[in-house]
């Protein structure tokens, strides 16, 4: 009889020559079945996940400048006879629910607009009405306010801070080519006359209930120089903001 040593090495060599035969024969098909009874264990698939990233939209500042040149935007209509008709002023057509919409756009156009008509009370007070006078500044930030919020009634108005003021409400693929820096600096050229009128109008209606004079209160001396400085001011901006401003 074979010893136990011996018995042990017939074993495994049989069960090697059996694992040689099942895989030579087997090859890569997936129903071979083990030694063991069992199909061969395959490695289960990593798990992949689908990552969807939203669709990348840019804002074209020009959008929107068909529909408010549609609604009347345009200083100069051509009616059907082809005759041009001057179009009602932005206070009035705002009140009339046919100016453009109440909303702002770029808000930081509106920022810097602040900022500007803020630092042009305080400079003409400390600088020419008062020659360095510190006493005179909270005067002439209070009329700085003033005059903002004067600016940003008459730019909600005149649709100054929609992103189509940028081309003064023109279609910038318009084969006329009306917009642009030109029509932008005549946008805010209208937007500060009118802010002038009502601060004018704000001016009188405060002389009248404390029965004065105008132009003897507060920063009311400054408004002359404010309208004629601002008139430059606020268009000239405008215009090298339209002409730095990317077309997309």
């Amino acid at each position: 009889m074979p010893s136990s040593s011996q018995y042990v090495r017939q074993t495994f060599m049989m069960t090697a020559i059996v694992h040689a035969v099942l895989f030579s024969t087997c090859g890569d098909n997936n129903n071979c079945i083990g030694v063991d009874g069992f199909a061969p264990s395959q490695p289960r698939p990593l798990p992949t996940a689908t990552i969807t990233l939203p669709p990348h939209h840019h804002q074209n500042r020009a959008s929107s400048t068909k529909l408010f040149v549609e609604r009347g935007i345009d200083p100069d209509q051509d009616d059907t006879d082809g005759t041009k008709t001057p179009q009602p002023s932005a206070l009035w057509a705002t009140l009339t629910n046919s100016g453009p919409p109440l909303r702002i756009d770029d808000a930081q156009v509106l920022v810097y607009d602040v900022f500007l008509l803020v630092n042009l009370s305080v400079s003409i007070s400390f600088l020419v009405a008062h020659r360095m006078n510190v006493a005179y500044l909270p005067s002439a930030l209070n009329e700085g306010t003033l005059l903002s919020i004067c600016w940003i009634i008459a730019g909600l108005a005149n649709g100054s801070f929609l992103y189509s003021a940028v081309d003064g409400h023109y279609d910038p693929y318009d084969e006329k080519n009306e917009g642009g820096p030109k029509a932008a600096g005549l946008l805010a050229l209208s937007t500060f006359v009118s802010t002038c009128s009502l601060r004018i109008i704000m001016a009188l209606g405060a002389a009248v209930m404390q029965h004065r004079m105008v132009g003897i209160v507060g920063g009311e001396e400054l408004m002359p120089l404010e309208i004629l400085f601002g008139l430059v001011l606020m268009s000239v901006w405008r215009f090298f903001h339209s002409a730095n401003t990317p077309r997309m």
